[in-house]
This record gives structure tokens, C-alpha cells and sequence, in this order.
């Protein structure tokens, strides 16, 4: 045993039993202290939507929350010996919250040794309570002060790009030339403010995306621009598409945006236009999906050519009572397929045996995402926020339900 346990090596004595015992690789040990620690949120590439959400969906309080929990565990580990020492310093996470200023958190932890930046502002963590940088800040004497500032987060030595990087209303600057040394896996952008979201995308830094992640009202000023948008490598996207409080954009849509390796999707739109639009996504790569969340895009969704469409679809998560039922009236016809002849269209049973599980997540938005776009806003936004009940519901569907 190492001193740092706390035990004298001289007098301590290994019971019999033990010494029968013989000693567990490493990579065993690796393996037990992640079922320990829980679910790494800085880990990438991940397989499922649970996954990719845990590392870049969370808002910056709860991460933090997580942090700071797996932080006293492993503190526990690293003082047995040196070899769970140095395990436990290989699990971390390594984020840094930062406000661009003085104050990041954790203390003591520089930029570019992180593995996840959370760019955010007192704004956002004045709405959740919890929040240990919150409450770290307020220590060190910093309040939320209103502003009507569109602040700039501009990216270079000072401030990096992480292989996780998550902003929260600011506009971004990228110099044309910048590169960094990590690639950039997942990016997580909420901005109310910016209009030229693709235009900022089209930076060869997100060329590698894994994941993205967007809340958003803007998406571009010029359509030609849009058209042509694509990220090869992404496999997780997540948005949220919401109107702004004046009206329907003009110009700019996401239903043309194309991810040749999207297989996990994550979609919701706040108002008539952005319903459309994330439809017209979601349908765009329905043949492709493996897994999607769909939330608030009404009674158009899903039907029955969509069902026939989701020739890959293993999981499907809706957010309403509503929305399952009409997914649940229409989905025996993803167990069969459709043949066109010269005289008439039939229906043909699909022979390849195939499992759905649909689970029921109510309510799945964050008070924390909602209260930006209220924020924004104002009244007529605030049916937006849940209320505290939740409730979960899983159902596994195969073809013998419809046969």
C-alpha cells in the first residue's frame, strides 16, 4: 500500500485470504472505476442520443454538479495507492467554466488543458440556484448585470477551442487562418442574436464535427450560402429552432441542410415556420436515422410514409402524450413496404424481423434553455417552461405487435 492511503506499510499486515488473490489488470481496473465514476462527459465519439447528450446537452449548472460529485469520488480513489492514483487522473473530465474574465472554474485549471470549455455568462447561471460556479462567482464578488451588449467571443490563444466546446450568446469571430491543436469533436452553440450561424460554421475547424448542437432563431442571410452546407463526419445533430417574437425570417431555413453520416437527431421547433423546417430536415435523412427525438412538431408528424421511410430507426422519443399516441396509431406500417406495379400500389409484409423501442420523455426541455428564449422575449414565451413533473415511458415494439 502507498503511504498516501494513509496506512503504515511497515505494520500493515495483508490478511491471508488476500494473498490468494491474484492481482487484476489495469485495463479491468480502468474499466471498474468508469462503472463507478459514471458516465464520462467529456468522451468521445459516443452511439446513442443518451450519450452525445451527456456531453454536450447539458447545461453548464448540472455539469458542473456532475463534476464536482465524480471530483470527491475520485478524490477518494487517488489516495490508495499509486496506481489508482494515476487511473483516477486519466478519468478526468477536465472542463473548465469560463466567463471571460478572472474567475474560471475550477480554480487552478488553464484552457488548453481541457477537454470541454463552457463559454457562458452570469445571464445564464443567474436561473439555476444549484450551480457551484454560480455560487463560486458570487463568492468572489461578480453579479449578473443586465446588458444589451452583443458580446463577442473571439477565438485565438486566450481563448481556445476545446475538442468540446459549448457557447452561450455570444457571437463568435474566427480568424481565418486559425487552427488549434486538438480537433474539434462537438460544438454547442445557444445564440438569440446571431444571423449568420451557417456562415460562422463554414470555418474549417468544424470541418471534423462529431456533434453539434444549436438553439437558435437566426440561421442565415443568404440562402445560396445555405445550400450548400454539409458536415461529412457528423453522426449527432441537435436543434432548436424557434421564431423570433417579430415574425417569420424572411430567409434562411435548415430543411436543405445535408449530413451524409447522420445517424442520431434531435429535433424541436418553437412555431409554425421552424416546425417546417426541422421536418423538412428530419425527413431529409429518415432513411439514415438510427435514433431520433422529436419534439413540438404537431399533429404532421409522424406518418404514415415516414414510418415507411425509417428503414434504420431502432429508437423513437417523443415528449407528449399527443405526439406518442399518433406515433402509436400509424407505426404498423414501418413493418411493411411499399410496391409500385404498372396497375396498382400493395402492401407487402417486410421479412426482415426489426425492434423499435419508443419511450415517452415529458417534459424534456430545460428550464435553463427555455428561459433564454423568455428571456428574449418576454410574456407571451413563458408557456415554454415545464412544469416540475416529469414522467418517462418505454415501450419495445417489434412486428409481432401489428401482425
Amino acid at each position: 500500500m502507498d503511504k498516501s492511503a494513509g496506512l503504515d506499510n511497515q505494520n500493515f499486515q495483508l490478511h491471508p485470504a488476500a494473498r490468494q488473490v491474484p492481482s487484476l489488470p489495469v485495463e479491468l481496473w480502468r474499466q471498474i472505476f468508469r462503472l463507478y465514476l459514471g458516465p464520462s462527459i467529456t468522451n468521445l465519439p459516443q452511439n446513442s442520443l443518451y450519450g452525445y447528450g451527456q456531453c454536450v446537452r447539458l447545461n453548464s449548472g448540472e455539469v458542473a454538479r456532475i463534476y464536482r460529485k465524480k471530483e470527491h469520488m475520485r478524490a477518494i480513489l487517488r489516495c490508495v495507492c499509486r496506481t489508482w492514483k494515476t487511473l483516477s487522473n486519466e478519468l478526468d473530465d477536465a472542463i473548465v467554466m469560463s466567463n471571460l474574465d478572472e474567475f474560471d472554474w475550477p480554480p487552478g485549471r488553464s484552457k488548453p488543458q481541457a477537454k470541454a470549455i463552457y463559454y457562458t455568462s452570469d445571464k445564464f447561471q443567474q436561473y439555476d440556484a444549484r450551480d457551484p460556479v454560480k455560487a463560486y462567482r458570487e463568492a468572489k464578488g461578480t453579479f449578473y448585470q443586465p446588458s444589451s451588449e452583443n458580446k463577442v467571443l473571439q477565438f485565438g490563444d486566450k481563448v481556445p477551442l476545446a475538442p468540446i466546446t459549448i457557447v452561450y450568446d455570444y457571437a463568435i469571430q474566427l480568424p481565418p487562418a486559425y487552427s488549434h491543436v486538438n480537433p474539434l469533436l462537438a460544438f454547442r452553440w445557444i445564440t438569440s442574436r446571431v444571423q449568420d450561424v451557417i456562415q460562422t460554421l463554414y470555418h474549417p475547424v468544424f470541418s471534423g464535427l462529431l456533434a453539434l448542437s444549436l438553439v437558435l432563431r437566426h440561421t442565415v442571410s443568404n440562402q445560396e450560402v445555405m445550400r450548400d452546407f454539409t458536415l461529412p463526419q457528423l453522426r449527432y445533430l441537435d436543434i432548436i429552432l424557434y421564431t423570433p417574437f417579430m415574425g417569420v425570417p424572411a430567409v434562411g431555413t435548415v430543411s436543405s441542410w445535408r449530413f451524409p453520416m447522420l445517424t442520431l437527431l434531435r429535433v424541436e421547433g418553437l412555431g409554425e415556420h421552424p416546425k417546417k423546417e426541422v421536418l423538412g430536415l428530419l425527413r431529409a435523412h429518415s432513411r439514415q436515422l438510427v435514433e431520433l427525438h422529436a419534439s413540438s412538431l404537431g399533429a404532421e408528424f409522424p406518418t404514415s410514409d415516414d414510418w415507411w421511410s425509417f428503414c434504420s430507426l431502432q429508437l423513437f422519443v417523443v415528449n407528449s402524450l399527443d405526439m406518442l399516441a399518433d406515433a402509436l396509431s400509424s407505426v404498423g406500417t414501418l413493418w411493411t413496404r411499399k410496391s409500385n406495379s404498372m396497375s396498382n400500389e400493395t402492401m407487402i409484409a417486410e421479412t426482415t424481423p426489426r425492434r423499435l423501442t419508443m419511450s415517452l420523455q415529458y417534459p424534456r426541455s430545460t428550464r435553463y434553455t427555455k428561459a433564454h428564449i423568455i428571456q428574449e422575449h418576454g410574456t407571451p414565451y413563458k408557456q415554454l417552461l415545464p412544469s416540475p413533473s416529469t414522467a418517462t415511458t418505454r415501450i419495445a415494439l417489434s412486428e409481432n405487435h401489428w401482425s
